[in-house]
């Protein structure tokens, strides 16, 4: 138990259509990158960090200004499936090697297959069909429990 973090990249498209005015019903995927794992070395066998992680969402996004103002706050709900990866440091205690220089190594712990999450942000458009996305995303996962906070970053294509 504890912190940790997802470390580096995440990437997460989305595809959507307009389900009213201020309604969006879409499908976001999420692909995670773990950068700086280490092989783990227990006696004679070496065993290698997962790096990569994939989970899919349907999600619900609710936009909180008139449909074509250049500022939209958001509010979004998902349900999903897959898997978000954190990385650890290993305790000094567990007298591993073939880490670093150090009896510590860095690992990867699973959480996820069931995933649940909100999120709040908002779009600003800079022209009618293009336009910037930040949120904020909260995740849970279950029955390998952990809480996750992306903040995912982009640009939005609507036509």
């Amino acid at each position: 138990s504890g912190f940790s973090a997802a470390t580096l990249l995440h990437v997460a498209p989305e595809i959507g259509f307009f389900q009213g005015d201020n309604l969006v019903l879409s499908a976001q995927g999420r692909f995670q990158y773990v950068t700086e794992t280490e092989d783990v070395r227990i006696g004679r066998k070496t065993y290698e960090p997962a790096d990569l992680a994939f989970a899919g969402f349907a999600k619900v996004t609710w936009l909180a200004a008139k449909p074509r103002a250049r500022f939209q706050p958001l509010l979004s709900a998902m349900a999903g499936a897959g898997q978000i990866r954190h990385s650890i440091t290993t305790p000094a205690s567990a007298n591993l090697t073939g880490c670093s220089a150090s009896s510590t190594c860095k690992d990867t712990v699973l959480g996820g297959l069931a995933l649940f999450g909100v999120g709040a942000g908002f779009r600003y458009g800079v022209g009618e069909n293009l336009g910037f996305y930040a949120a904020l995303n909260l995740l849970a996962g279950l029955p390998h429990f952990m809480v996750n906070g992306d903040v995912n970053i982009g640009l939005v294509m609507m036509r």
